[in-house]
């Protein structure tokens, strides 16, 4: 552990004890919809989206999937970056009671045909630009329907086999829905919810079996140590991936918690920090979770730009590898 002077100041505040509430992940989305339906769930690309709309269509969606046979216990891969259909997708997966199977985009070949037959997938739900690498192992595995958000329209470009699913267009099923009702599963604290595939460093990624109490109880903690109170619509910078289980639980799970907003970044690169501070000062975060390496790029700007540009931010957690004690005194120094 490294020493702070900020240490004594944040364990003082912890409880000592904490309430686990004995729910299924959805309840998180039912309950800030019930509190404050028009709060911002997310802004992409500059719109937003309310909760209200946010558990529409996220209503519609867990209609299209059970319409298409998914189930209570069904595994629904997601191969996907941030953005509204990961969200959409992830709530809806967890109203029917399937299972949500974490994939890193940049997973594929032979390495995405195991981890897919290994999961049992039943159905993928990605984006266009991964869709080559999903149709290139299909026929090896059980999938039996795709999902794609079109970006690019670059399913058009895909040579389909005979005997594969077609891809379905998520926008446009979505919109087709008019109007879809809660979900009547009956969801346990004790189902498994999510299976959080590791990023294979010591072989091959496993698979770590999540249920909804395991992740609930998670993300509680966090709360808990992070002790933030009255924030409102707070925003949250979402940088890091919700296919990776630091994502999921500090930027995606504990926003819709909270209630607050979510800053959905696809993708950012070391070299693209000016368009990352540009969103630092028009969105005012209270949170920022990144990794070591985007912490340490954020470390090299001068000292006021920073102290600047992080004046909103309460909340400031690095997770995912080792952090460089040299970054978190730079950083307690700004």
């Amino acid at each position: 552990m490294i020493k702070s002077p900020w240490l004594k100041h944040y364990t003082k505040n912890v409880p000592t004890t904490i309430n686990y509430p004995q729910i299924p992940l959805h309840a998180f989305l039912k309950n800030t919809v019930a509190r404050n339906p028009y709060y911002i769930a997310y802004t992409f690309n500059e719109a937003d989206t309310s909760y209200l709309e946010l558990n529409e269509k996220v209503n519609k969606f867990a209609l299209i999937l059970q319409q298409a046979g998914v189930k209570k216990g069904d595994r629904v891969a997601l191969i996907l970056v941030n953005s509204p259909t990961h969200v959409i997708a992830f709530f809806a997966i967890m109203k029917l009671g399937a299972i949500a199977v974490n994939i890193s985009v940049g997973i594929q070949g032979e390495e995405l045909s195991k981890c897919l037959n290994n999961s049992g997938a039943k159905a993928v739900v990605t984006l266009d630009l991964f869709a080559q690498n999903i149709y290139s192992v299909i026929k090896d595995t059980d999938v039996k329907m795709v999902f794609l958000h079109s970006v690019f329209g670059l399913e058009k470009k895909i040579a389909l086999e005979s005997g594969v699913p077609l891809p379905q267009i998520f926008l446009e099923i979505v919109a087709s829905v008019e109007s879809a009702q809660e979900p009547s599963v009956e969801v346990s604290h004790e189902d498994v919810a999510v299976l959080q595939y590791t990023s294979g460093s010591t072989g091959m990624p496993k698979a770590a079996t999540l249920t909804h109490f395991n992740i609930v109880a998670s993300v509680f903690q966090s709360d808990s140590w992070m002790g933030q109170r009255g924030a409102g619509n707070a925003a949250v910078m979402c940088v890091i991936p919700f296919f990776h289980v630091f994502g999921m639980t500090a930027c995606l799970l504990m926003a819709v918690l909270k209630g607050y907003r979510m800053i959905l970044l696809p993708r950012i690169d070391l070299m693209d920090i000016l368009s990352l501070m540009k969103m630092l000062d028009k969105y005012k975060p209270i949170s920022f979770p990144a990794v070591p390496s985007l912490w340490s790029a954020i470390m090299s700007m001068p000292p006021e730009d920073a102290r600047t540009k992080f004046s909103s931010i309460r909340v400031a957690v690095s997770g995912g590898a080792p952090l460089a004690p040299a970054v978190n005194e730079k950083f307690e120094e700004i």
